[in-house]
C-alpha cells in the first residue's frame, strides 16, 4: 500500500505530458482510426497519470478503475459488442485491457494478459 501511495503521490505528475504530448496523442488517434478500418473492433485509449491519495487509500485497483472507465466512456456501446479499452496508469506503470463480450468471446484472456505484462 505504501509503495502504491508513494508512486501515485510522486511518480505520475509529469509523465502524461512528457510521454503523451499533443502530437503523440494525435498520432495515436490517427493510428487507431486507421486500424479500425481493417477489423470490427473499436478501440478506446484512456491514460491517467496517477490516482489521488484518497483513491489509493480507499483501495482503488487499476483493473477496477479500467472497468469503471469502460462503463463511463461507454466503450461497451458498439453495434457488435466489439469495444476494447486500453487503459494506461502511468504512476504504477500498469496496463489493463477491458474487452466487450463480442471481442472477449474471440480472444483468450491469456493473450490480453501477456500484452499487458509487457508494459
Amino acid at each position: 500500500m505504501l509503495a502504491r501511495l508513494f508512486a501515485n503521490l510522486f511518480g505520475g505528475w509529469f509523465r502524461l505530458s512528457r510521454w503523451f504530448p499533443d502530437a503523440t496523442m494525435r498520432g495515436i488517434r490517427d493510428a487507431i482510426a486507421e486500424g479500425e478500418r481493417g477489423h470490427a473492433g473499436e478501440l478506446c485509449l484512456a491514460v491517467e497519470s496517477r490516482y489521488s491519495p484518497w483513491a489509493v487509500l480507499g483501495g482503488l485497483q487499476v483493473r477496477e478503475r479500467a472497468q469503471q472507465l469502460f462503463s463511463l466512456l461507454r466503450v461497451w456501446d458498439t453495434r457488435d459488442n466489439s469495444g476494447v479499452l486500453l487503459y494506461l496508469q502511468l504512476a504504477e506503470r500498469r496496463v489493463e485491457i477491458v474487452a466487450d463480450r463480442g471481442i472477449a468471446a474471440r480472444v483468450a484472456p491469456e493473450l490480453w494478459d501477456s500484452l499487458c505484462g509487457d508494459f
